[in-house]
Order: C-alpha cells, then structure tokens, then sequence
C-alpha cells in the first residue's frame, strides 16, 4: 500500500473518537478510529510496525 492508500474510502472521520496505543514489547503503534454518520459506522485501525509497515484494517464493529 501507499500512503495515500491507506486513507481512501475513509468517510465521516470523527475525531473525537481516536485512540492511540503503544506495544513497547512489540513495538507496535495502534490508531483506530471510529468513523460514520451513525447510520453507517466503521472503525478503522492503522498498525504501524517499528514505525515502518503500516497495515489498515476496516470493520463495521456491530
């Protein structure tokens, strides 16, 4: 994926649900945001690798 890749098809951004967290051990950082317009939620989580790979993941969380 590009980076522009992993921000298509993201509608309805909320940012006043973000969460961030950090896996020292695995050095991993997690993003994930739940987005929509309350008719049609998702949450989509970015995990980034050493701050190198990136991997998105998008799921309707109901």
């Amino acid at each position: 994926m590009t980076n522009e890749d992993h921000l298509k098809n993201l509608y309805e951004p909320n940012v006043n649900h973000i969460n961030i967290y950090f896996n020292g051990y695995y050095k991993k950082l997690y993003l994930s945001s739940l987005n929509g317009d309350g008719a049609g939620a998702y949450i989509v989580i970015w995990i980034i690798d050493e701050f190198e790979n990136v991997e998105r993941i998008t799921t309707i969380p109901f």
